[in-house]
């Protein structure tokens, strides 16, 4: 949200068009609820949103490196579809610690 933010007021003073992808896995049984309620919150402070929906089978293992491998291709064919030359993406703290721990536990070590 916070680079979304940065985002509109950059697109706004440089007259550029601004979509916010949302991706919903699927994985959760609240993850589309959650999926509408991100995009209303952009909405409301003037941002184009789009929720992307993986309809495919669900991972049944490495469900976290199959989810970012389904996310990214949901949004690449997205950009390519809509001629969409710039991506720009954010994670936040929770994301770098879940990435850290998946690691360490598939035995990387703490530099992994």
């Amino acid at each position: 949200m916070a680079l979304t933010a940065h985002l509109r007021d950059w697109a706004k003073r440089h007259d550029v068009a601004l979509t916010a992808l949302i991706v919903d896995h699927g994985l959760r049984e609240e993850s589309g609820r959650e999926a509408g309620q991100v995009a209303g919150w952009l909405s409301a402070r003037g941002v184009a949103a789009e929720i992307l929906r993986w309809t495919g089978a669900r991972p049944d293992r490495n469900i976290q490196a199959e989810a970012r491998r389904i996310r990214y291709a949901l949004i690449a064919d997205w950009c390519l579809a809509n001629q969409t030359p710039v991506l720009a993406v954010a994670h936040h703290l929770e994301d770098q610690a879940e990435t850290f721990l998946l690691r360490l536990a598939r035995g990387s070590g703490v530099y992994g």
